[in-house]
């Protein structure tokens, strides 16, 4: 059963720190459509929080650049 208090907090987080990315590139002969969620925060254990809710679709990329990660 899903919690709506989860659902109502995970808004919050995604429209307050997120974007949607929509693309369309070929790929083998056909066009691929993609749309994409992207939180970026420093709170880790808020991505890990809303990864959970967001379920086994959800992954993190840590920023490749030193400086633009904290600590």
């Amino acid at each position: 059963m899903i919690d709506m208090r989860q659902v109502a907090w995970a808004a919050g987080i995604i429209e307050g720190e997120g974007c949607l990315i929509a693309s369309e590139y070929p790929h083998r002969g056909r066009m691929i459509r993609q749309v994409r969620l992207a939180v970026e925060m420093c709170d880790r254990d808020v991505l890990m929080r809303l990864a959970a809710i967001l379920g086994p679709g959800a992954r993190f990329r840590e920023r490749k650049h030193p400086s633009l990660n904290p600590n």
